[in-house]
């Protein structure tokens, strides 16, 4: 008999349902709670998918999520999954004009919110179409919306879908931050999810041996494929921390026993500021990835916690992983692996021309079958994802190749931002700084991070005679910016540089950095505590 993990089916639901089939008992998933076998978690999103069904959503609607890592954020996955629904999973932390263009745009008929995200999303909902509000905590009466509990909806049925999902169907809407415009919604079929995750298993990062564990929130993609999916796929089980902890983080390894770790660059840095202890290396791990991290890094990891570490992947929310290692293969430590098996990679200079070996060229990218990356960006089929008949995607990140096909990783979009794991769009965090009311204009560039990717710097023009002090512009900072939008450094010019057509001058503004007149707000401890960060 084929293995349920072996030819795996063109849906998400569907590899869950021959998962719970033939492995119903084995421990699968766990958030916050206990471990969910398969078949506990397909009861779990059937219930669930009633309660939708009896509120009237089915296939091809949207249902939001504005979740931390808990349970319910899991069991939703793979409700859309069996139900047919599209899943937006909206960064947690999302505030403001942030969150309430993504509300609109995503054009959802549900939003599922913890009692935080219903205080940022409420007074946003009457410019969406969000008809159900779905909460899964319990919440004070003084709501200004109607509301349904979560928990209330759920329907012990075992009823079958008739109508599930197609591989060609979409799973899920990942809004990505772009740099000229705002954020896009990445559509992500089903189809996608399968081979993304199938990828990290042929290449020998998981398998059904494996436990993994992750503090990285579920609204990533990248945890959705690399932890869900992938346990899914080679049939392990994963563990998703509520949060983050440094002081915990080998201990609750240690408590569940894992075998892989996922992770990021800024965790590491935390995780060696630790104080060294003599239980650094009682684990049972025999992966770890940090990323990005350099080669230093890492083997400064493996030295203290004995992880065999590894950070050479590289994707895109509309294609991943684009190039990864094969675990315990060939390695180029200081790279981002070589190209993944579904992906085509090619490196081209300004012309569209294809550059020489070990030259910096901008990563295209196409498939090589249908269906293994992203099908568009919601709502906007004007907006360019290929150059031309031939699908080549343009990442818009620069790197060089070698002869062996290792991608070195040279640059983001010039006017890209990535902070502590995050995405920011320029131009959406530059029109909130500029409706604070003394700045008449403002450019934000990034600035390197001794955690690894950006600290931000905001270059503000301001009214004369009207120019804020710090203290100001923090508390006006935390009331309409998402946290890990805040800018660390800011500096006040008489103008920003321009070029004859008065477009800003970015890279002026990077080269400079931090000057001496450059305030830094973390030296004047104006910092988001962890507890006020939603």
């Amino acid at each position: 008999m084929t293995a349920w993990h072996e030819g795996p089916p063109g849906t998400v639901g569907g590899l869950l349902a021959r998962r719970a089939a033939q492995d119903p008992h084995s421990p699968f998933v766990k958030c916050g709670g206990d471990w969910l076998s398969a078949q506990t978690m397909m009861d779990s999103a059937s219930a669930v998918a009633a309660g939708l069904t009896a509120l009237g959503l089915s296939k091809g609607d949207r249902i939001a999520t504005l979740l931390p890592n808990r349970q319910e954020a899991l069991e939703l996955f793979f409700t859309c999954a069996q139900l047919g629904l599209i899943l937006v999973p909206l960064n947690a932390f999302l505030k403001g004009d942030f969150l309430g263009y993504q509300l609109r745009d995503c054009q959802a008929n549900a939003l599922v919110v913890d009692g935080l995200g219903l205080l940022a999303a409420e007074s946003l909902l009457a410019d969406t179409s969000i008809k159900h509000v779905i909460v899964v905590d319990d919440i004070s009466p003084a709501t200004r919306v109607a509301t349904v509990r979560y928990h209330d909806i759920q329907v012990v049925s075992a009823t079958e879908c008739v109508d599930g999902p197609t591989p060609q169907d979409l799973m899920a809407i990942l809004y990505t931050s772009g740099t000229t415009g705002p954020p896009k919604g990445c559509m992500l079929p089903h189809s996608a999810y399968l081979a993304s995750a199938k990828t990290y298993v042929e290449l020998d990062w998981f398998s059904a041996a494996d436990r993994i564990f992750t503090a990285c929130p579920l609204f990533h993609s990248g945890t959705q494929i690399m932890a869900l999916m992938s346990a899914l796929v080679a049939g392990g089980s994963a563990c998703f921390e509520t949060e983050f902890s440094a002081s915990r983080f080998v201990s609750r390894i240690r408590d569940e026993r894992a075998t892989a770790v996922i992770s990021v660059g800024a965790m590491a840095a935390a995780l060696l500021a630790q104080p060294p202890s003599k239980d650094d290396t009682r684990h049972e791990v025999r992966l770890a990835l940090w990323t990005p991290l350099s080669a230093d890094r890492q083997l400064e990891i493996e030295r203290r916690f004995a992880m065999p570490s590894i950070s050479e992947v590289y994707g895109q929310t509309e294609a991943h992983p684009l190039t990864l290692s094969r675990w315990g293969g060939q390695r180029n430590r200081d790279s981002a692996g070589q190209p993944a098996p579904h992906y085509e990679i090619k490196l081209v200079d300004d012309t569209g021309g294809e550059v020489r070996s070990g030259s910096v060229g901008e990563i295209l990218v196409r498939p090589r079958a249908e269906g293994v990356m992203f099908s568009g960006y919601w709502q906007k089929g004007d907006a360019t994802t290929s150059t031309g008949p031939n699908r080549w995607h343009r990442t818009g990140d620069f790197a060089t190749m070698d002869e062996h096909g290792f991608v070195t990783f040279v640059d983001r979009k010039k006017d890209a931002l990535r902070r502590r794991g995050e995405n920011v769009s320029s131009r959406q965090l530059e029109e909130a700084i500029r409706a604070y009311p003394a700045v008449s204009d403002v450019a934000v560039v990034a600035v390197p991070s001794v955690l690894g990717e950006d600290d931000i710097k905001a270059c503000l023009v301001c009214d004369p005679g009207s120019i804020p002090t710090p203290d100001d512009l923090f508390e006006f900072f935390t009331s309409v910016l998402p946290y890990f939008c805040m800018p660390r450094y800011v500096e006040v010019l008489d103008a920003l540089p321009v070029n004859a057509v008065g477009r800003v001058l970015k890279h002026v503004l990077r080269d400079q950095g931090v000057t001496p007149t450059t305030w830094d707000f973390e030296k004047l401890d104006l910092v988001v505590d962890r507890a006020q960060r939603r």
